[in-house]
């Protein structure tokens, strides 16, 4: 419910605190004296966008607060979920800004410190148009205080009459009817899991796609590089294996000459050095630097001996096998081209093929995916089509008993001969042999909504926007509202200027349809019919002065001997006995004894 709101330099609004009753509040002013002004300001605090010419005082800035009860809805899942989700502390006592400042010309509250649960939302909208919004004190955004706005406030006005012509709005207001909203968020969980299957499996089909030239190469170059068999180090083995290869005749010719001088010549070098040892190694016992001397001998002696056992073998351990060296060549040819190509070297390529290996083998298990989400999706697309039929069963069923309570409710309120029918289709306008596919359904199933509409005998249905008057569509929508009102946790109802085009029998009957719904919810109503001013539980004027240059709108809560006027200024344009005398019968005409805010004042 809401309990107040604070207006601070808006519009023509210099300061304004306003009280709300429980149940029916009317505004009531002249045309042109600002009574949207509270609705804007609503709208503002609870998240709208702002506006151009906003401030009273562009020096000054802007502060709207609105603060509600919110104790009878604390067990609705919706709010709680909200308030956990955001951490929004709930004040369970009045809110200071109740105090009510000595220049506005309202109603003094009750200062009794009562403990209700409250929310409250505050915005302060700069000169230079920056703006702060805040929930219970703690900084919030436009897009979250609007989360709290549909659970608290159901604005109605002449602007939110249009959306009737929306179908999805139309759908909307049959689901909530039927009771269907659980039965939708079940749907669309699953129609959205489906569409995540499609998505996953298109995204992998655009990467096949994708990757379709890169696996091919992929498996030409795994093919290469396997053959190739590259080993780490065998490059350099075959240089060295190469080099002697290749110069294998040279170094046996180096061999053969140094074999024959060294054993095989008419004085070798092997004689000469045997000849010096045994001559100088009589006189070793003389000096001991020629037996140094005739040591070193002996070791060249014998290392000259094991260079000619080991030159035994030279034939063997060189092979001047031409192929082989054939062999070899082909060998390093197939590294450094395959070098060049990759620009790697071998262990690089060797990680390479790794690379590319595990890149086939995820494209291998990519295709058992595809199959798994195929397979689910096969399943999910069952239970979505089982929902959606359910969601189609129930509307069909809800669809009849609703607009049968529309035509009833609308024969209240002076459409005698109205006929209204609520036609149920499929998106695609085809029964299905079998299960569809998910282009045949939207968020809310496979169906569309539309309602058609006469408000006289012997004319045919049509579509809303091609039959219906402004009056006509204003009582439409407040009918459904009233219906669905009745099925929604209680909450503030705002209808602003909805009686436009309606006089006469009609607006006594609007008023009466008014009242009756202020039971469950309460009802901030702004009206220029006597006939609902008349049935209030609270009565505001709001009245346009002129203070030095600039116009201030203020408000009075009206005693009874105030209503009187006020009613009577509504039926006759201005205060005349005979005015009074009627608003005196409209007063009359309700039962409003209980009701002590209307006593006169003392």
């Amino acid at each position: 419910m809401l309990k107040s709101i604070r207006i601070k330099n808006f519009v023509l609004v210099k300061e304004m605190h306003i009280n709300f009753a429980d149940k029916l509040t009317v505004l009531t002013g002249e045309t042109g004296a600002g009574k949207s002004v509270i609705a804007g300001a609503l709208h503002l605090v609870l998240g709208e966008q702002l506006k151009s010419d906003i401030f009273f005082d562009d020096s000054l800035s802007v502060e709207l607060e609105a603060v509600f009860d919110i104790s009878n809805l604390l067990e609705t899942k919706v709010l709680r979920e909200l308030l956990d989700k955001y951490g929004i502390d709930i004040e369970t006592a009045n809110h200071p800004s109740q105090e009510v400042d000595s220049v506005t010309d309202c109603f003094q509250p009750d200062t009794r410190m009562t403990p209700n649960t409250e929310l409250f939302f505050f915005r302060e909208i700069k000169p230079d148009n920056r703006s702060s919004i805040y929930i219970n004190g703690r900084k919030s955004t436009n897009s979250i205080v609007k989360e709290f706005r549909h659970i608290l406030l159901d604005f109605h006005s002449q602007r939110d009459q249009q959306s009737l012509f929306d179908e999805q709005v139309q759908l909307l207001y049959l689901d909530s009817f039927a009771n269907l909203f659980d039965l939708k968020e079940d749907f669309l969980k699953h129609y959205n899991t489906w569409l995540d299957y499609k998505k996953k499996i298109k995204k992998y089909q655009d990467e096949i796609q994708k990757n379709k030239d890169k696996i091919l190469l992929f498996e030409y170059q795994i093919e290469e590089l396997e053959t190739a068999n590259l080993k780490e180090n065998e490059e350099f083995e075959l240089d060295k294996e190469y080099h002697l290869l290749s110069n294998a005749k040279e170094i046996l010719d180096l061999f053969y000459e140094m074999k024959n001088e060294l054993f095989e010549a008419d004085r070798t070098v092997y004689d000469i050095l045997g000849f010096y040892k045994n001559k100088l190694q009589n006189y070793t016992k003389d000096s001991k630097l020629i037996e140094d001397i005739v040591e070193n001998l002996n070791t060249c002696i014998s290392a000259i001996e094991n260079i000619s056992v080991n030159s035994r073998y030279i034939d063997d351990q060189l092979p001047t096998d031409e192929k082989r060296i054939i062999e070899v060549e082909a060998r390093l040819k197939i590294i450094y081209d395959l070098k060049t190509k990759y620009k790697k070297s071998i262990s690089q390529m060797n990680e390479y093929l790794e690379e590319m290996k595990s890149f086939i083998v995820n494209y291998e298990q990519n295709k058992d995916v595809e199959e798994e989400y195929t397979r689910e999706i096969g399943k999910v697309q069952q239970k979505t089509y089982s929902i959606a039929f359910e969601l189609e069963q129930k509307r069909v069923e809800a669809g009849s008993l609703f607009e049968n309570k529309i035509k009833e409710l609308l024969s209240d309120l002076a459409i005698n001969d109205a006929d209204f029918k609520i036609i149920i289709d499929r998106i695609d306008s085809k029964n299905f042999d079998d299960l569809p596919g998910v282009d045949y359904y939207d968020f809310t199933g496979f169906n569309r909504v539309k309602y058609v509409f006469s408000a006289n005998k012997g004319m045919a249905l049509q579509e809303l926007k091609s039959t219906i008057s402004g009056g006509e569509l204003s009582r439409l929508l407040l009918v459904i509202k009233s219906i669905l009102a009745k099925k929604i946790p209680e909450r503030t109802i705002i209808f602003d200027e909805i009686d436009a085009g309606i006089g006469g029998k009609t607006a006594n009957k609007l008023g009466k349809f008014i009242k009756n719904l202020s039971v469950s919810h309460q009802i901030l109503c702004i009206s220029h019919l006597p006939q609902i001013a008349a049935i209030a539980d609270q009565h505001l004027r709001i009245e346009k002065i002129n203070q030095m240059d600039k116009s201030v709108i203020t408000m009075k809560v009206l005693d009874l001997d105030e209503r009187k006027v006020e009613i009577a200024r509504m039926l006759a344009g201005n205060v005349t006995d005979t005015a009074l005398n009627h608003a005196n019968e409209l007063l009359q005409g309700i039962d409003n004894h209980d009701n002590k805010m209307f006593k006169n004042k003392d």
